[in-house]
């Protein structure tokens, strides 16, 4: 008797466990699916309150960057240009306690006039999408999960279709004076 005692109680402890996780499995996908909402609206900003204080976002180029940073380079970007399409998804989520490890899979598409002609002839329209990982690491505060840091990974980028670099997206160099 004593023995199934014993069973009860760890079947019970691993239910709370098991339970616990996927309320923070929950808790994650709809932080997610706020920062999605922000992206598509355009809202950088929105975005803030669900990172840490101390959050820090590793580009692709090794830069570091704060919430605010990110936020004001994610506003610059998106000036005129039109979001067409955006997912953002969980694909692997470790989570330790108060902590998580998330790797994301996001795709994006988005419609963009070449004012200053920077990618050809001035005027042109052009479609710019991507795709790739970020990770990232969340912190359980009492307001819910937070994210602390970003981390950009792969990435893939076509303009119109071909494969593109976004470094090559700005002015081309000034003309020499004869």
């Amino acid at each position: 008797m004593k023995g199934l005692t014993v069973v009860f109680a760890g079947i019970a402890v691993i239910s709370l466990a098991v339970s616990a996780c996927a309320d923070d499995r929950t808790e994650i996908n709809a932080l997610y699916a706020k920062l999605k909402q922000y992206l598509v609206t355009n809202n950088p900003d929105g975005i803030l309150p669900l990172e840490m204080p101390d959050f820090k976002a590793t580009m692709a180029d090794g830069k570091v960057l704060n919430g605010k940073a990110l936020s004001a380079r994610m506003k610059q970007q998106s000036a005129g240009s039109k979001l067409l399409k955006m997912d953002i998804e969980p694909k692997k989520v470790d989570i330790k306690g108060k902590s998580a490890n998330v790797l994301t899979f996001f795709s994006f598409s988005s419609e963009m006039v070449d004012a200053a002609g920077n990618m050809g002839p001035k005027g042109k329209k052009h479609v710019m999408a991507g795709s790739g990982n970020i990770s990232n690491t969340l912190v359980k505060t009492p307001q819910g999960w937070k994210f602390k840091t970003m981390k950009e990974e792969k990435a893939k980028m076509t303009m119109d279709g071909k494969p593109f670099d976004p470094s090559k997206m700005m002015a081309p160099p000034p003309k020499k004076k004869k």
